[in-house]
């Protein structure tokens, strides 16, 4: 009996993705660069980092595609994240949430595909 408990918890354990320990990752364009750490395993992941806006513009509501990426690279889900409050311009912010990725996640990344944008008053 206590094999058969070993096994079928072998058997789980095998087939739930996961991603290896603390994952550190970077993400860097033209207008933003974002790095994390990721913890947790599937489905349930949180995202610790900062995001620093490269920009001259002040932006906020920056939302984040969280992508599940298999050994060959290609992105086996979606879902979203959020960076609640501002980002000044040429400033930075530190971020936690909480997310849950289905999917063949060899790895995990992280882009902006949102944000609002203010510019200053002069």
């Amino acid at each position: 009996m206590h094999l058969r408990l070993t096994l079928v918890f072998l058997a789980l354990l095998v087939a739930t993705p996961t991603v290896a320990g603390a994952q550190d990752s970077r993400f860097s364009d033209g207008r933003f660069e974002i790095t994390w750490r990721v913890r947790g395993s599937a489905p349930a992941f949180r995202f610790d980092g900062e995001v620093t806006n490269r920009q001259a513009i002040d932006v906020s509501d920056v939302v984040l595609a969280v992508e599940s990426i298999d050994a060959a690279g290609r992105v086996t889900s979606t879902t979203v994240g959020f960076i609640d409050g501002p980002v000044s311009g040429n400033g930075s912010r530190t971020f936690s949430f909480r997310c849950s990725i289905t999917g063949d996640a060899k790895s995990l990344r992280l882009r902006p595909v949102s944000w609002q944008s203010s510019s200053r008053g002069f």
